[in-house]
């Protein structure tokens, strides 16, 4: 039997379904155990799974994702050191939809200017669209193709890049040069034909004209075999003309330097010799009268000179 003293102090649980309206079961009163301040202010505070608007911070602690997409497609996370933003493809846009970068799982990346793909990584390496400016550029060039040479400015270039260098590379003044352990230099030409060679040449007419006259100076470079100068070309040294017989009426001028003929003319065709040759000794032909009166005269003369093969 219980004494008044336990009557006294028992104090009976109360059924959540007696009071109020007794909508509220026991689970659900229990629920309420805590509660310090209005609850409807409280649960305007949280945001609606439907979506809302955030007013302050969103602190997500180290090691701890946020995951977006049904299928968590995109996973941001940081380790307390590096910040990862993590997705199978990736695509970097404006608000209005321009790129400003893409990036492709086992697949390129891409960045853009103004929503033109400039720079792409590949398999091998990158494409860059477009003009590339750099202060410095480094690596062995092994690989690269059509450049400008009248784009280098300065360096020097390596003797392994010149295999072969042709005449028309050559252009002005050589610089001195020491030749002493150059090789295969013939010291006499092997034919009078060759580079180097010094042969005699003539100016003769190339038809009947009569008037005219022409000086090859020393160091003008001249192709004989197509050389021509109004009625003049250059022909081989014919050692016959220094024998014409005085009868004719002719004149020779010495057994080695050329002809002067009365009423003669020194004609003939082209020499064949190919190749640049250089005057070393002048080449004169030309006309003139001599004599008076009844006694005048028109007379002819080509007087020999040398040149020396250079190309």
């Amino acid at each position: 039997m219980a004494t008044y003293e336990s009557r006294r102090y028992n104090t009976p649980v109360p059924d959540a379904a007696k009071i109020a309206d007794g909508s509220v079961n026991n689970t659900e009163f229990e629920h309420l155990d805590g509660v310090t301040s209005d609850i409807q202010t409280q649960i305007n505070t949280k945001l609606n799974t439907a979506g809302g608007t955030i007013t302050g911070n969103v602190t997500i602690t180290d090691n701890d994702h946020l995951y977006i997409g049904d299928g968590q497609d995109i996973d941001i996370v940081s380790d307390g050191t590096t910040g990862f933003i993590k997705s199978n493809d990736l695509k970097l846009q404006s608000s209005t939809g321009e790129n400003y970068m893409t990036a492709l799982i086992n697949g390129s990346v891409e960045l853009m200017h103004d929503n033109i793909n400039r720079i792409q990584t590949t398999g091998t390496g990158v494409t860059v669209s477009g003009v590339m400016a750099a202060t410095t550029l480094t690596g062995d060039g092994s690989a690269l193709t059509a450049l400008n040479g009248s784009n280098i400015s300065s360096g020097s270039v390596a003797d392994a890049r010149i295999p072969v260098l042709t005449a028309s590379k050559l252009t002005g003044a050589l610089p001195a040069i020491d030749g002493s352990a150059l090789t295969g230099i013939a010291i006499v030409p092997s034919a009078t034909s060759d580079i180097g060679s010094i042969m005699p040449f003539m100016l003769k007419r190339s038809g009947s004209s009569s008037s005219g006259s022409l000086t090859l100076s020393a160091g003008t470079e001249v192709t004989p075999s197509t050389y021509t100068s109004g009625i003049f070309i250059i022909a081989d040294y014919d050692n016959s003309l220094s024998k014409v017989a005085i009868s004719s009426p002719s004149y020779q001028m010495g057994n080695t330097k050329g002809f002067m003929g009365i009423s003669q003319q020194i004609s003939g065709s082209s020499t064949s010799k190919t190749g640049v040759w250089r005057v070393i000794d002048p080449l004169f032909a030309g006309s003139a009268s001599g004599g008076t009166g009844n006694g005048s005269y028109a007379y002819y003369y080509s007087i020999m000179g040398l040149m020396q093969r250079i190309s």
